[in-house]
């Protein structure tokens, strides 16, 4: 599997500005969630990855759901998806990242 992240060390973010992504410590794993609504049809992208000190993915998982739910309840819901694929993989401990407001 091509890690993405690996091959670029910034990654685009909506506001249009770039975040250096670091690996975590060794020994632990980095969470890294995120979602987008697409409004008009009530479309969720859910996008789960979990790296590990040394920039491998461990787990991942990309969908597409219909939802109802407001922004901040989606990415609170895809922030507990990732931390239940970090518990049930065993991959642990980790550190959670988000850019949900």
């Amino acid at each position: 599997m091509t890690n993405i992240i690996e091959d670029h060390s910034y990654l685009p973010v909506s506001s249009g500005l770039a975040v250096k992504w670091s690996a975590p410590s060794a020994g632990i794993y980095r969470i890294n969630t995120d979602s987008a609504i697409r409004d008009m049809d009530q479309l969720v992208g859910v996008v789960v990855i979990i790296h590990d000190s040394d920039c491998h993915v461990m787990a991942s998982i990309m969908q597409k759901i219909a939802t109802f739910l407001s922004s901040s309840v989606t990415e609170a819901s895809v922030i507990f998806r990732g931390l239940c694929i970090a518990v049930d993989s065993g991959l642990l401990p980790a550190v959670l990242e988000s850019d949900g407001k």
